[in-house]
């Protein structure tokens, strides 16, 4: 396990029709953003698992940690 500073913050639009996944630095500088499509007609079960795996994307294509992590706000 590594000793990353917790110093990223991930904010997360969900919406009706698109979830947008954008992560902060401590300055709320920009990082990385990953924008999807909900597909609210696939169930609830189906859109948690896409939450997690649009933040895990979004973490992976900007080759961040998940440790790093210091909060996710939802909106």
């Amino acid at each position: 396990m590594t000793d990353l500073p917790k110093n990223v913050w991930i904010g997360f639009d969900l919406g009706g029709t698109k979830m947008l996944a954008i992560a902060y630095d401590q300055d709320f500088k920009v990082l990385g953003r990953r924008r999807r499509k909900t597909r609210g007609r696939d169930g609830s079960d189906h859109g948690i698992q896409r939450i997690g795996s649009t933040i895990e994307r979004l973490l992976d294509e900007n080759d961040l940690s998940v440790d790093q992590i210091a909060g996710i706000g939802i909106g």
